[in-house]
């Protein structure tokens, strides 16, 4: 397990078996995304959006089958999937 501290302005520094783990150089960029339960999942941004369009070409056109018509739907489509965790 790794540590970082917060600092005042919302920075914190990645420590260094991360950094190496990730391959992070000056200038990368991070994804993070929350999950449900609390815990934050980090990742390279180029691998996160990589499975991010991965998944959008995937789905393509799949968004009737499942009742999507508009962004109401697609929203409580999500919140439904969400609740059944």
């Amino acid at each position: 397990m790794s540590l970082a501290t917060v600092s005042a302005d919302g920075q914190i520094t990645v420590p260094p078996e991360i950094r190496r783990l990730l391959r992070l150089q000056p200038g990368d960029t991070l994804a993070l995304v929350p999950r449900a339960n609390g815990d934050v999942v980090m990742s390279r941004a180029d691998a996160a959006q990589s499975s991010l369009a991965a998944a959008q070409r995937a789905f393509a056109g799949t968004a009737p089958d499942f009742g999507v018509t508009c962004d109401d739907d697609d929203a409580a489509l999500i919140a439904d999937l969400l609740r059944r965790r």
